[in-house]
């Protein structure tokens, strides 16, 4: 399944039509899409999206297939090296690559993410973790 990955370089897109008029669609709602953002919100939102992409690569797991478990899997993993404030900012990246495929997210009112995010806050010493 191709979709819509506002990802740097390297990541699937929904450019996918062959019809000189179909690709402009295409460009002109990809445009659109990153426009809704800040940009600085849209770069944050490439890192996070892209790290989110690395993780599921390397564990064997399917992005836009997004369950509890694999993002919780993926907080876990961010838990070792960043702050809860960017563990936050990720998840929300995660939750705008389902919302801009038309798919669910698995971050939408899921008490396990916000206990585990809770967890990570109270567990982790601030002078170890990377802003």
């Amino acid at each position: 399944v191709t979709v819509f990955c506002p990802c740097p370089t390297g990541q699937p897109t929904a450019n996918t039509s062959t019809s000189r008029a179909g690709r402009t669609l295409s460009h002109q709602m990809e445009k659109l899409l990153r426009r809704a953002l800040a940009p600085s919100t849209f770069n944050t939102y490439q890192t996070g999206i892209k790290r989110y992409y690395d993780f599921c690569s390397t564990h064997h797991r399917k992005p836009l297939l997004g369950t509890t478990r694999t993002l919780a899997l993926f907080v876990t993993d961010l838990s070792l090296t960043l702050q809860p404030r960017t563990i936050q900012v990720y998840i929300s990246a995660v939750s705008y690559l389902h919302h801009v495929n038309g798919l669910e997210s698995p971050t939408t009112n899921n008490s396990v993410i916000k206990l585990l995010v809770q967890g990570v806050e109270r567990s982790m010493p601030a002078a170890h973790l990377k802003p």
